[in-house]
């Protein structure tokens, strides 16, 4: 069995998606512009990231084509949170925006269990001058 672990930071506060929903007037929801904002600016960042270690990320056409890459390939993501103030935050709402985040830079095929044996968020505390989200990604090939 090999394994690749891939570590990068984002440089910033994570927003949580799930409570930013706001009613769009049509009998529906729509998620404000700063959480939108938040997850693009995490995408922007972790991009070029990527790219320079050099990790093989997994293209969207070949991942639904692929019966081996969902048998044999999976990952392991942890994700420690350093927020900005003492401010109530909810991990797991922080960690779905990270999750997506992932999913759009193509670091992972998709957060379900095809794809991931576990995720963990984890928080390291209060860091008003450098908040952040330290990334880990361990996939695991036969």
């Amino acid at each position: 069995m090999t394994t690749h672990t891939l570590d990068v930071t984002y440089y910033g506060q994570t927003l949580s998606k799930k409570n930013r929903h706001i009613p769009n007037g049509r009998g529906g929801i729509t998620l404000d512009s700063s959480a939108r904002q938040n997850e693009a600016e995490i995408v922007a960042q972790l991009e070029p990231k990527l790219r320079k270690l050099g990790v093989r990320t997994w293209e969207p056409d070949v991942i639904i084509k692929s019966e081996w890459l969902e048998r044999n390939r999976k990952a392991n993501v942890s994700v420690v949170f350093y927020d900005d103030s003492h401010r109530r935050r909810d991990l797991d709402n922080q960690l779905t925006t990270m999750l997506d985040a992932l999913k759009r830079t193509n670091a992972i095929p998709d957060d379900d269990k095809r794809f991931i044996n576990g995720i963990g968020a984890f928080d390291g505390g209060v860091d008003t001058r450098n908040p952040r989200a330290e990334i880990s990604i361990t996939y695991t090939e036969p």
